[in-house]
């Protein structure tokens, strides 16, 4: 029992986040509803939404920036209501809005975030080159902020979010508007930070950014969690796994879509191109060249994980509201 005890102890002390039926609702409406929440240390969790889905609501209550209109939240072990300044003092955070000021150099915007945390001038000159070291950006120390790339931008604000020595690492779309290989950098970030054991919620719009680097994701629509899981578990089971890409010139309306039968799970169409997801792409491919509804042939691919994302969430939202 001692044994089972102590274990036990050793889970709740790397309970950074532990939220319980929270709500956030602004001017009347609801942006988070019934949200429960666990995020450990060494864990990376990610909440994947579109716009107004309320993963930034949600990352602004860890941040203590807004606070909960009912539930519990608990945050290092501290109640956001009262102890504010302290979770701050220990939480990192890179919001998805480029706050940095583009006079300064590099090195002396973080110097300058690290002062507002307390740090005497040459500590805080100490924690700017570890942030940007870590970061990759020593030979942008002294760079004007204005002058970086989009990409190195939002590398330096992740790198302002280490300034402080956090424990909690909060990071709304930190990638928006990067190209490939910045994503894959800040990615890399993201997962020295979980190996350094640090707490990490990160909000996307991208499930493959999801993927690659979260240990749990959190998908959420209109404020509510739909489904959670592990990024592998959310994508298993029987949904389709190709997509038949259509172009028609003139258009398709539900007969002509009707050629593609009973092997579709999913039409969408989008002005001249329609996209029929199935489990058989050879055959529907087949039956829309025959049934004149692809005179300039198709396109068969797998589906991608964004894609299977967005269909596991509609079917989830459509059962959420058929029990409303």
């Amino acid at each position: 029992m001692e044994a089972t005890r102590r274990g036990y102890r050793r889970d709740v002390a790397s309970l950074v986040v532990e939220a319980r039926g929270l709500r956030l609702d602004v001017a009347g409406t609801a942006v988070v509803r019934d949200v429960d929440l666990e995020v450990r240390s060494g864990e990376v969790v990610g909440l994947v939404g579109a716009g107004g889905a309320g993963t930034s609501a949600l990352l602004a209550m860890l941040a203590t920036a807004t606070r909960l209109t009912s539930g519990h939240l608990s945050v290092l072990g501290l109640d956001p209501a009262v102890d504010g300044p302290r979770i701050r003092g220990r939480t990192g955070v890179a919001t998805q809005h480029d706050s940095l000021d583009p006079r300064l150099r590099a090195r002396a915007e973080l110097s300058s975030y690290a002062r507002c945390f307390g740090y005497a001038a040459r500590a805080a000159h100490g924690r700017a080159d570890a942030a940007l070291a870590f970061a990759g950006l020593t030979d942008r120390a002294r760079t004007v902020v204005g002058r970086l790339t989009r990409g190195e931008r939002r590398r330096l604000q992740v790198a302002r979010a280490f300034v402080n020595d956090p424990e909690l690492v909060l990071l709304d779309e930190p990638t928006a508007g990067c190209s490939p290989r910045d994503t894959d950098a800040i990615g890399d970030l993201v997962l020295r930070m979980r190996a350094s054991a640090r707490a990490v919620v990160l909000a996307t719009h991208s499930f493959e950014e999801a993927e690659r680097v979260c240990d749990r994701v959190l998908v959420m629509d209109a404020g509510r969690v739909l489904v959670e899981g592990a990024p592998s578990s959310l994508l298993a089971g029987n949904r389709p796994s190709e997509v038949v890409e259509v172009r028609t010139p003139c258009g398709a309306d539900g007969a002509a879509l009707a050629v593609l039968g009973d092997l579709v799970d999913r039409v969408e169409v989008h002005g001249d191109r329609v996209l029929a997801y199935t489990s058989d792409g050879l055959t529907v491919a087949e039956r829309a060249v025959a049934g004149g509804l692809a005179p300039d042939g198709t396109r068969v691919r797998p589906v991608t994980p964004d894609e299977a994302l967005g269909l596991l969430a509609d079917d989830e939202a459509r059962r959420w509201r058929s029990v409303e």
